[in-house]
């Protein structure tokens, strides 16, 4: 199921929040079932393929602005109720620097798994300061979708 985006109706493309609910196997009872918290918000992160003909994982394959024209900086990450939450930047070539903040939660019923919520808000990095704390607050709503 996908939600959104829910978009500022005088910049469109300036800010937006997306709620996406993905069905799970029951066996992925707890995001921990995705790898850790750090490995988790790597896969956020641009990738790019490296000199030694591949992918090459998180620590040799971030990509640079200078490289590859995009990268991406995670500011914080942390364990809030259970669910996984980031704060990070993005920025490519050409583009404003986008500002994002993103919460994966796993919603379960009788201990199995049920449902992956993806909850992600974000906007040009301009517009952040206005805007932190509507996010925080819309971030936080997750809590009623885990009923």
């Amino acid at each position: 199921v996908y939600y959104g985006p829910a978009t500022d109706p005088n910049e469109p493309d300036s800010a937006n929040v997306v709620l996406t609910i993905q069905p799970l196997r029951a066996d992925y009872s707890a995001l921990g079932s995705f790898g850790t918290i750090g490995l988790v918000g790597a896969s956020l992160m641009p990738q790019c393929i490296t000199g030694g003909g591949g992918f090459s994982g998180p620590a040799n394959g971030m990509c640079t602005m200078d490289a590859d024209g995009i990268e991406g900086k995670m500011l914080a990450s942390e364990v809030v109720n259970g669910a996984y939450a980031y704060d990070y930047t993005i920025e490519q070539k050409g583009q404003p620097k986008r500002h994002l903040r993103t919460l994966f939660a796993v919603q379960t019923e009788e201990g199995r798994g049920l449902r992956l919520i993806t909850l992600t808000a974000q906007c040009y990095e301009t517009r952040y300061a206005d805007l932190a704390p509507t996010f925080k607050k819309v971030l936080t709503s997750y809590k009623s979708l885990m009923k």
